[in-house]
């Protein structure tokens, strides 16, 4: 009976050490994402944020189950709105009449529209809830590394741009 015991312990401990390999594999792109934020806005604000993401994905990725499902694409669709930064620097103010406003504001509505469509074309037809929202929440806090620097008004337009364009894909795809 003791030989079964220390089996499980030896099979679980083993379980466990390939479950936070894989969650140290899922959080690498964060890095890189992280240190692309830092170099288009040039403030610590990506370092905090892309802390919390990584803390985030790997604790999800580590978890299993369908949240695991949801760090890949989630960071994949993060991935081009930490972009926006460094499409910013090449922004420029519009005015038509009394209305002005920066096309980095559209900048970032349209990347929250290609992350969105990232991450539907990344789900499966049948994907749970808890991956899209698990998809959905890291790619938000990817889109806080890139487009809260803009201003907030594109921050906003990024989120709803990236929930309205993946979730309506995806029910698409039903």
């Amino acid at each position: 009976m003791r030989s079964n015991d220390a089996l499980r312990a030896a099979c679980r401990a083993a379980y466990e050490r390939s479950q936070r390999r894989r969650a140290l594999l899922e959080v690498a792109p964060v890095v890189p994402m992280t240190l692309l934020a830092l170099l288009g806005t040039g403030t610590a604000l990506p370092i905090a944020i892309g802390a919390l993401l990584a803390v985030a994905a790997g604790l999800l990725s580590w978890r299993g189950g369908d949240a695991a499902a949801g760090v890949s694409p989630g960071l994949a669709g993060g991935a081009l709105l930490v972009s926006v930064p460094l499409i910013a620097e090449q922004c420029a103010v519009v005015c038509v009449g009394p209305w002005c406003w920066s096309t980095c504001v559209a900048v970032c509505a349209a990347a929250g529209l290609g992350a969105g469509v990232i991450l539907a074309q990344s789900w499966p037809a049948g994907a749970s809830a808890e991956q899209r929202i698990t998809s959905l929440s890291l790619a938000s806090l990817a889109a806080a590394m890139g487009c809260i620097e803009v201003s907030l008004v594109g921050f906003a337009l990024a989120l709803v741009a990236l929930t309205l364009s993946g979730s309506a894909l995806a029910a698409g795809r039903r």
